[in-house]
């Protein structure tokens, strides 16, 4: 196959790059394991993971020559056990334990020598649980093409058994996956899309006008007035091993107060680390 040039978007990921600015992008995902699984369940699952064949662009590892534009190359060497990695939390295996892991292991650059990905199986959390992490650089997926992967590779059913992981996932296993639906159901998809885009739009609005009332000093809002933000952990320059959390009933506090919603909050605090 023939080297495919790194688009231009894609490549700026990389040239902006820095110890203290990495630009990869980390996924956790929580789950129970089944009811009377087997001691050696999750270690199969890792076996049964590595044996799926890695799909384009998860193949691919950047190049840069000394003269012309850089490039993808297939990785003819792909060590399948370099990227999916299978560790465990020690006792009790809290949450808190799990984001001290996970801040470990976000902080460092991804190689370009190797496929810009790492997934790692957490195992030990308390509840019966394990937490599967994805790290992989922004040059291989946007927001976007990231979700649809992590959906695709996801089922409705409890009786589907096949394995499609985030670097196996392509267009073609998604047809495959995906079941007729009558047409109204895609109407009744995009009325309740408008619809929460029109609440949303309303609530902005609403928050606005508050902000705004406060700012002015017209009337109390209850909103945080402009450029007077509280000091926070996030009020200060931050680097690679900064680690900042929120349970999700202060994140629910926090909402409550402001009238806003928790994704717009953690969007917000995310926003803000950038």
């Amino acid at each position: 196959m023939a080297n495919k040039k790194i688009p231009p978007l894609d490549l700026l990921f990389y040239l902006l790059e820095t110890p203290g600015s990495p630009k990869h992008v980390g996924a956790v995902q929580i789950f129970q394991k089944p009811r009377n699984a087997p001691e050696h369940y999750l270690r199969d699952l890792v076996r049964d993971i590595k044996a799926v064949p890695v799909e384009p662009p998860f193949n691919y590892r950047p190049y840069f020559p000394r003269f012309g534009l850089p490039e993808w190359r297939v990785d003819d060497n792909l060590d399948i056990d370099y990227h999916i990695r299978h560790s465990a939390l020690p006792a009790p295996g809290t949450d808190q334990q799990m984001l001290d892991l996970l801040q470990r292991l976000h902080c460092g650059v991804l190689g370009r020598d190797r496929p810009g990905w790492i997934f790692q199986l957490i195992e030990g959390l308390e509840g019966d649980r394990f937490a599967l992490y994805s790290k992989i650089h922004h040059a291989y997926i946007d927001g976007m093409s990231g979700v649809k992967r992590m959906y695709g590779s996801l089922s409705a059913s409890p009786h589907e058994k096949r394995i499609l992981p985030t670097w196996s996932y392509t267009a073609s296993s998604q047809a495959k996956q995906s079941i007729p639906r009558p047409g109204g159901d895609s109407l009744a998809k995009l009325g309740g899309t408008l619809a929460i885009q029109a609440r949303a739009a309303i609530e902005i609005a609403g928050s606005l006008r508050r902000m705004g009332r406060e700012f002015l000093q017209a009337k109390p809002g209850g909103a945080q007035p402009l450029f007077h933000a509280p000091r926070t952990r996030m009020n200060k320059p931050v680097d690679q091993y900064t680690l900042t959390g929120a349970q999700s009933d202060h994140v629910s506090l926090t909402t409550d107060v402001t009238t806003g919603t928790s994704h717009s909050l953690v969007t917000a605090s995310a926003m803000a680390c950038l």
